[in-house]
């Protein structure tokens, strides 16, 4: 669930910055924005697992597939 979340938070070309996007942000913080997701990852999954999935594009679909590997 951290992966996704930080996936879902990522800037995306077609999205537009909007003024009430800028206002938002003057009074919430989002925490995906101020920690790396290395850092979340680093404390659910040892570090042979967490390089190979941050070395890939979509992050939570490679934790699933880890996962159910086992």
């Amino acid at each position: 669930m951290t992966a996704l979340r930080y996936q879902l938070r990522e800037n995306r070309a077609w999205e537009a910055t909007s003024k009430a996007n800028a206002e938002y942000l003057r009074y919430y913080s989002i925490p995906e924005m101020q920690t790396p997701l290395e850092t979340e990852l680093a404390k659910f999954l040892p570090d042979a697992e967490l390089t190979q999935i941050l070395a890939t594009r979509s992050k939570a679909t490679q934790i699933w597939v880890f996962k159910a590997e086992r």
